[in-house]
């Protein structure tokens, strides 16, 4: 094993967006095509340190590299395209035609969501598969947001003296599973991060609006009185519109290969989509709210950016990790 093509290797890794297989047989053949490559240069009256640099200075920069290496083995079909865009077309349709007031229809889509984020995590995590994963994060996150409600009009009742409404045991229930919720949340999201931030951006998507909503049927009575809403059938059909709109964005993920556009597409496509939403939904309508929920919903959405720095590829933790897992990989090779 030369330890200077090893150091080369975790850079070039530092910057691949490829599932962990393919990783490694990436890795494994960029190491043997360049360990024969400065034998050779050795054996033509190269020093070791000599071979080693013009090797990896022919081969080309890691960060270059490792582009281009992405897109060659990343499937940007329309296909795949296609499966990305679907998930928000479901949800065009649920606000389209009210559906989203049927619990058995919310569950047909839920269940659809979670099947196509299992089937695609074992197909290697394709880029498609992520905005199926955050429409199926929805389900911790409505469920925690329940529980926070029922166990917090509980709870303030019985520092009230009154009589609670729900048994202690459904109340010690919904207490730990909020936590439960919330660590689903943060651990399948740092998971994504480590891998992509752009992909986790792209999961927490629909996040700001359908929280937005979801707050909203809590104002109105309750988050499950989903007939009794007394939303503009109207709102349904603007919304509708916008997740038809920001359809196109897991499209030019798919299809794009150079991030700065991916990530100025996602700067600039959703504020004016997250205004629209909020506008139509029952709230605070002025100006002024509906800039500073687009500026903080855009926010969460470029969040997973600042936590790669910390807890991902950009985070010291993550590069010394890296280091001697290429350097194990090309021992067990």
């Amino acid at each position: 094993m030369v330890p200077e093509i090893v150091r080369y290797l975790e850079d070039l890794s530092l910057h691949l967006r490829l599932n962990p297989l393919r990783e490694r047989q990436v890795i494994r053949e960029v190491y043997t095509h360049l360990e024969d490559r400065v034998r050779d240069l050795e054996d033509g009256g190269r020093t070791r340190e000599q071979a080693v640099a013009e090797a990896t200075s022919k081969f080309g920069k890691p960060v270059a590299v490792a582009q281009e290496i992405s897109h060659v083995h990343s499937d940007r079909s329309w296909r795949n395209a296609i499966l990305a865009a679907a998930p928000y077309i479901g949800v065009f349709f649920l606000f389209a035609l009210h559906a989203w007031q049927s619990l058995p229809w919310l569950c047909v889509f839920l269940s659809v969501s979670v099947v196509m984020t299992l089937v695609g995590w074992w197909r290697g995590k394709p880029h498609w598969m992520y905005p199926w994963a955050g429409f199926s994060l929805l389900i911790p996150m409505v469920t925690g947001i329940i529980a926070i409600s029922a166990a917090s009009k509980d709870g303030l009742a019985y520092l009230d003296g009154q009589e609670m409404k729900l048994p202690a045991w459904v109340l010690l229930g919904l207490l730990a599973y909020i936590p439960f919720s919330l660590w689903m949340l943060l651990s399948v999201m740092l998971k994504v991060i480590r891998f992509d931030w752009l992909m986790a951006s792209l999961m927490l998507l629909p996040f700001p609006i359908l929280v937005r909503w979801m707050l909203s049927l809590q104002f109105e009575g309750s988050a499950l009185a989903y007939s009794r809403t007394a939303f503009n059938p109207d709102a349904d059909v603007v919304v509708a519109l916008v997740f038809l709109v920001l359809a196109a964005l897991p499209v030019l993920f798919v299809r794009m290969q150079h991030r700065p556009a991916k990530i100025a597409a996602l700067i600039l496509v959703t504020p004016p989509g997250f205004i629209v939403a909020a506008y139509n939904t029952p709230g605070n309508s002025d100006f002024w709210a509906l800039a500073l929920f687009a500026l903080l919903a855009l926010l969460v959405l470029l969040l997973p950016a600042f936590l790669d720095w910390r807890v991902g590829r950009g985070s010291s933790g993550y590069k010394s990790s890296r280091a001697r897992w290429a350097e194990q990989m090309l021992s067990d090779a």
